[in-house]
């Protein structure tokens, strides 16, 4: 049996971090449905209130909500696939300049994706690790 280089330790373990973090990003995303739920509330009235009238938000509130938790909601989603994907495409030694960039998108999400981010860079830019990807 083949003895495992520190490499292929090293790729296995940011592949388990990138399914981690890309389920954790799907999941901490889902929070922004709360918003959508809360404008469509706003917009059709039935926010409610303390004593005040029953739709004393404009609707402008409302759509505000319903737009900006969409797009949040989305782009959370779009994250934690991408990541998802990322960490199959290590595990499977292709795409490695899809990970780069995946890398660099996590950089954003401080603090967890932004670890995972700088080691990815350091670990997929190694020459080392660069042999194992075909050319």
């Amino acid at each position: 049996m083949p003895m495992e280089s520190a490499d292929d330790g090293h790729l296995k373990a940011i592949v388990i971090c990138h399914y981690v973090w890309g389920g954790l990003a799907l999941l901490l995303s889902c929070m922004f449905i709360g918003h959508i739920i809360m404008g469509i509330m706003m917009v059709k009235g039935q926010f409610p209130t303390n004593g005040g009238p029953p739709n004393q938000f404009p609707n402008q509130f409302g759509y505000m909500f319903i737009c900006m938790g969409s797009g949040a909601l989305l782009l959370g989603w779009a994250v934690g696939i991408l990541t998802i994907i990322s960490g199959r495409a290590i595990a499977r030694r292709r795409w490695r300049m899809f990970s780069l960039v995946i890398a660099g998108v996590n950089c954003a999400w401080v603090p967890f994706g932004t670890v995972l981010g700088v080691f990815t860079f350091i670990v997929l830019l190694r020459p080392s690790v660069r042999a194992l990807y075909p050319a």
